[in-house]
């Protein structure tokens, strides 16, 4: 027999903290717990509280482990049991809806109740005289079948079209007795049908308190379905003495078939159920909800869905719209509920899938939140969770609890029953939907409630919301089966407070001595406030350059208390003012701040006067008064202009070349004075911010691309005045085509003419980037007499560097490889390189480049838009291409010229952001060749042939060529037919026949002009020492 999850107990010990709370009670005002036992014995727990339905004078409890204490039922074992407790007294009795005990005969209409979980599901709306349902889905019958004595798993459901009589007077709606049905053939598979079908496992009353449906998800081997009954006004046979003698009319109970909506086995559709008014062209048609935690492999699956006739006895489920999980095994659909969270008229799901896990180890839970967008498209808002860490189960339950403080958006109640001792979340509503950033409240089990080292399941069942106390507001029960309590929260009335702040004189003249501050308040709400409430109030004057005091005490910061209602209330403050011809230019700051009393006692009776107010609620004012001088009137008018400038740029800017932006503000003057004159100035490219921030300038709203700067430090701006800003802004992340600058100026005062107070300046963006590609071969030359292979394998490598100053944000590396040679003088081309052989790899910061396949090149010329490459630009070897003789050189190569002889294969491969610096992008191109294949090239008057191969940088077609310059630098390889040399013996022979000749005319040279007559070195000294003879030593003595 299947197992459903229905509860699990943990208790987990972690600290978390607590929210501040909002407008419900701080603590439960009414606490229960189940009653003694009149007759029997208690065993263990009866979980009261799993299951809750709040009324408006009393509330509902299901305890489905509960042992009767009826007379007729002492024989039964933990038949469970509802329990109505009320407000007036306190306390809790038995709610009879069944006393007798068990039914025993040989048939289906027999009913076992021992374990039946009566109180498993229980549903009603708020008011005492609308309808209550319970259920207990483990009602068991038994009947011999081949003197085998079987047992059905039917459940049973009671309801009852009031709560206000005592005992109820119930129906009984059991729906799965058809024999024929209890085991049914599908196509060529038996299955349980009816058999198992846990009828009651959910309920829902439907919102008009006319439909009542309920989940069986073990109908038809786990696929499950749901069982609808809706109530026609009929009299009443019922009497009031229990449950009634008759049954419902079994005509109007419907056994949902889903056979044909292709929903698995174990799928145990009918989890949870709901229903709602989906669509707005037919806003009355009303259509059903159901979730199938285990559908689509254990990943869950929520349905919206029709009920269709067939015949009288068939009804089938049409679909509508599905939603799906996200995580395996997160219990999608554990609970669901249907409201409208944002008042569009149009109800919104929330799914809670407590087995959703953060880190794949916890239990953490999350909610879903769909909004309805009409005609059957939601929109998934987003997903809550906790802050809990671990398996705190967030999402077991949903509280459909209303507009909670009437605000006019339906809000939802979230528990998640294993946090700690249990906690209970409260998320508002707004016009975009849940607020799902933070909750307004989180509820946990009040410390003279909790149990040392026991989780209480807190949260596990959460009422609808009901105004029980009759102030406007719903209030709330919370369920905690495993402390067997429930409580019930009552809420405040919520407030918000409208206040102002008037001064007397908003611009100072030398002789002004006082200024009389008016600060005015008003309790704005949904309800009427009548009482006074308290508060406290900071009044702040000038209190940095102290030329302002409070008049009560002679201070630049006062705090008073005052009372304030639902009616305004206005209290004056005088301020004396002492005159600073120092400070004359500086306005004076007057600030109030202010917080109401909190009256709500952390106790169980609740104060009916008090009222909660949002707490994130700014509760601030401030005005700004300034001294007046050289106006004619009170208020100065000023006439304002502001010119721009860029400093030492002239646009286009090209993107990367300039790491700052400087502009310059003038702003001049030609009216009366300009008092707190300042300048905003906007930056529009989301990526541009400001480089440097003038100590005068600050963000406004923490917006970095808006600046707002006090252009005088609090003097005025005198007539004919002009004052200059300077700003700077960061250039090194600008994209785009162009951004643009607005700057605008204000004063306090009034402006003469509008029209000069705005300036935009609109800067054009270019991209250029110089990009130099080096060329490298693993062979640069060979000689075809020093080869005794067939193949030579060759590696060319090149390295492409951007330079700037742009990065290329879009861009492509193309590899051009020449692969057969076709001689002119020849038809058939001569496959030089395996094309199959050809591989090429590229890295770039780490990344490998993806290349496309090779496969026949147009000519480069062609692709780029760029006139042809410089091929002969080769990096520095052993000799210049250029210096091989011409004619006897064969190029092979894929230039512009190339492409008409030569085949040619290109590879490319797309990069994005390729910066500038001296990372380079490295390219290894791996070709082999065919060294026989030159035996048909080489001929005498041809014997150099230049293999080179050529790498190119492109930008995308759409964009400008232009900007871009490639110096490349391509590798090469030059094969020589002959031997080291490679210059024929001919050649020789004449070269050194030519220099023979030509040292014989040198020398004949040199002797016609007598270089041999020449006397030698010794004639010379011989020479030299008969003069020195002749001449005779110096006499010193003369």
């Amino acid at each position: 027999m299947k197992q459903f999850l229905i509860f699990k107990l943990f208790v987990i010990v972690i600290y978390l903290k607590t929210s501040n709370q909002f407008n419900v009670s701080p603590v439960p005002n009414y606490a229960f717990k189940e009653p003694d036992l009149l007759t029997g014995t208690k065993f263990g727990s009866s979980l009261f509280g799993f299951s809750i339905t709040l009324r408006q004078s009393s509330i509902i409890v299901g305890a489905p482990k509960a042992q009767s204490d009826l007379i007729e039922q002492r024989n039964v074992n933990e038949t469970g049991a509802i329990y109505k407790c009320t407000f007036t007294d306190k306390t809790c009795k038995p709610f009879v809806f069944d006393r007798n005990g068990n039914l025993i005969e040989d048939s289906l209409d027999s009913r076992l109740k021992d374990n039946q979980l009566l109180g498993f599901a229980v549903d009603g709306l708020g008011n005492n005289d609308q309808k209550l349902i319970v259920c207990a889905p483990h009602m068991k019958s038994t009947m011999t079948v081949s003197r085998v004595e079987e047992y059905y798993l039917h459940g049973v459901c009671y309801w009852t079209g009031e709560s206000s009589t005592d005992p109820p007077r119930s129906r009984r709606i059991t729906a799965l007795k058809n024999k024929d049905l209890q085991s049914k053939k599908i196509g060529n598979k038996s299955v349980y049908y009816h058999w198992l079908g846990e009828m009651g496992f959910s309920v829902h009353i439907t919102d008009n308190n006319k439909e009542m449906l309920m989940g069986a998800p073990g109908i038809n081997n786990w696929q499950g379905s749901v069982v609808h009954y809706k109530y026609v006004e009929q009299t009443d046979n019922g009497t009031n003495t229990g449950e009634s003698t008759a049954s419902v009319d079994e005509n109007k109970i419907i056994e949902v078939d889903a056979t044909e909506t292709g929903i698995d086995e174990d799928s145990y559709l009918g989890y949870a159920v709901d229903s709602g008014y989906f669509l707005s062209k037919t806003p009355n048609q009303l259509y059903y909800v159901s979730s199938a935690p285990q559908a689509t492999q254990q990943s869950g699956r929520v349905y919206i869905f029709s009920i269709d006739k067939v015949s009288e006895t068939s009804h089938v489920m049409k679909t509508h719209k599905q939603f799906d999980s996200t995580q395996m095994g997160e219990y999608f659909g554990y609970s669901i509920l249907v409201e409208d969270f944002n008042n569009d008229k149009l109800p919104d799901i929330a799914i809670g899938a407590p087995l959703f896990t953060k880190t794949g180890f916890e239990e953490n839970g999350a909610v879903y939140v769909y909004l309805n967008k009409d005609h059957w498209s939601f929109e998934l808002q987003g997903e809550i969770t906790s802050q809990y860490e671990l398996s705190g189960r967030f999402g077991s339950s949903l509280g459909k609890i209303g507009d909670i403080n009437l605000d006019g958006f339906n809000d939802i109640a979230v528990g998640a029953p294993f946090e700690d001792q249990g906690a209970v979340y409260i998320y508002l509503g707004s016009n975009h939907g849940l607020n799902l950033r933070k909750p307004s409240q989180r509820i946990t089990p009040s410390k003279n409630f909790q149990i040392p080292n026991k989780n209480l399941m807190f949260g596990h069942s959460i009422s609808r919301g009901v105004d029980i106390d009759q102030n406007e507001y719903n209030d709330i029960a919370i369920g905690a089966p495993a402390a067997e309590q429930v409580f019930v929260y009552r809420t405040y009335p919520v407030g918000k407070i409208d206040s102002t702040m008037r001064v007397s004189k908003r611009e100072l003249k030398e002789n002004d001595r006082t200024v009389k501050v008016t600060t005015c308040w008003i309790i704005k709400s949904a309800t009427p406030v009548r009482n006074d409430l308290g508060m406290t109030v900071i009044l702040k004057a000038d209190y940095l350059n102290n030329r302002a005091k409070w008049q009560d005490n002679q201070n630049s910061i006062y705090e008073t208390n005052v009372t304030i209602s639902g009616q305004s209330k206005c209290y004056e403050f005088d301020l004396l003012i002492e005159y600073n011809p120092a400070l004359v230019f500086r306005p004076i700051d007057i600030e109030m701040e202010y917080s109401v009393h909190d009256q709500a006692t952390n106790s169980q009776d609740f104060c009916s006067t008090c009222v909660k107010f949002d707490s994130t609620e700014i509760n601030y004012q401030k005005e700004t008064i300034i001294y007046s001088t050289g106006c004619a009137g009170t208020v100065c008018v000023a006439d304002l202009s502001v010119k721009s400038s860029l400093i030492n740029l002239t646009p286009p800017l090209i993107l990367g070349a300039v790491n700052t932006i400087t502009v310059k503000y003038d702003v001049q003057n030609t009216g009366e004075p300009a008092y707190l004159p300042q300048i905003n100035i906007t930056l529009d490219n989301n990526i541009a911010t400001f480089a440097r921030i003038p100590s005068s300038c600050k963000f406004t709203n923490l917006n970095e691309r808006e600046l707002v700067c006090d252009l005088t430090k609090g003097n005025p701006i005198k007539t004919n005045e002009v004052q200059t800003l300077i700003v700077s802004i960061d250039g090194a992340k600008l994209e785009g085509d162009q951004f643009s600058i607005t700057a605008v100026v204000s004063s306090s005062g009034n402006e003469r003419n509008q029209a000069d107070n705005r300036i935009t300046d609109q800067i054009a963006l270019n991209e250029f980037s110089h990009v130099e590609i080096a060329g490298k071969s693993s062979l640069d030359t060979f000689t075809l007499e020093n080869i005794d292979k067939d193949l030579v394998n060759i590696v060319h490598k090149f390295e492409i560097i951007n330079h700037g100053p742009s990065t290329l944000r879009e861009m492509s590396v193309h590899v051009f490889v020449p692969t057969k040679y076709r001689a002119k003088d020849k038809k058939n081309a001569i496959q030089l390189i395996d094309i199959n052989e050809l591989s090429i790899q590229g890295i770039y910061n780490g990344q490998r480049l993806q290349w496309t396949p090779f496969s026949v090149a147009m000519p480069a010329s062609g692709t780029n838009g760029r006139s042809k490459r410089d091929v002969k630009k080769t990096r520095k070897s052993k000799f210049a291409l250029d210096e091989l003789p011409a004619e006897r050189t064969i190029k092979f190569l894929c230039d512009e010229n190339g492409f008409e002889d030569n085949l040619c294969m290109n590879s490319y491969a797309n990069l994005k952001n390729f910066l500038k610096g001296n990372d380079p992008i490295v390219v290894s191109l791996n070709f082999t060749l065919k060294i026989k294949s030159f035996e048909n090239i080489f001929h005498d008057a041809k014997d150099i042939f230049i293999l080179q191969t050529i790498a190119d940088v492109k930008k995308p077609i759409n964009e400008k060529q232009e900007n871009i310059k490639v110096d490349a630098h391509q590798p090469y390889t030059v094969v020589f037919k002959h031997v080291k040399a490679s210059t024929p013996i001919w050649v020789i022979i004449v070269s050194v026949l030519a220099g023979v000749l030509l040292f014989a005319l040198v020398t004949y040279g040199l002797y016609k002009i007598g270089f041999f007559k020449r006397k030698r070195n010794e004639d010379r000294m011989n020479q030299n020492g008969e003069e020195m003879e002749l001449k005779g030593p110096n006499n010193d003595n003369e």
